[in-house]
């Protein structure tokens, strides 16, 4: 129980600095369950309460499942089509009252494939640009490429 407090520690402390290497107000990570089904958020930094530990999603639901699923970062902006009903479609962006919100995929050694989260609770739009240098950050600190899936010009947008 005690490695288990530290190792939580340890990835509340990589979520704090993600969260600002980014320019964002939250950032979460969810992995999947021993089943590869289901994926849930176990801890966020910037969060504004502690409901965002009672989400989880499936393969392909909301952004962070889309990521999961395709393997490549997108985004949810004001320039999505569609972007106010996916953002109410999305538990995480309504619970932490998140305007726009970044995904991307990650492999922990520990407990295999993930989707890491950062998002903003005002109206932003997360670039191309962004996106790039987020996912080298997420890189870097998780020791893992993570496939951009040649983002190009605009941020792709789910």
């Amino acid at each position: 129980m005690v490695e288990m407090k530290g190792i939580m520690t340890d990835i509340h402390t990589v979520l704090q600095e993600l969260k600002q290497g980014s320019a964002s107000e939250f950032c979460a990570i969810a992995w999947a369950d021993r089943d590869n089904r289901m994926l849930r958020w176990q801890a966020a930094a910037g969060n504004l309460n502690e409901r965002y530990r009672q989400i989880s999603f499936r393969s392909g639901q909301d952004l962070a499942g889309l990521v999961w699923r395709i393997g490549r970062p997108e985004a949810l902006d004001a320039g999505t089509a569609g972007y106010e009903r996916k953002r109410k479609e999305s538990p995480i962006m309504l619970a932490e009252q998140l305007l726009a919100a970044a995904a991307f995929p990650i492999s922990l050694q520990a407990s295999g494939p993930g989707v890491l989260l950062v998002g903003s609770r005002a109206l932003r739009l997360y670039t191309a640009g962004d996106l790039e240098r987020i996912s080298a950050e997420v890189g870097v600190v998780f020791g893992s490429s993570i496939g951009s899936g040649g983002i190009e010009g605009d941020a792709l947008h789910w």
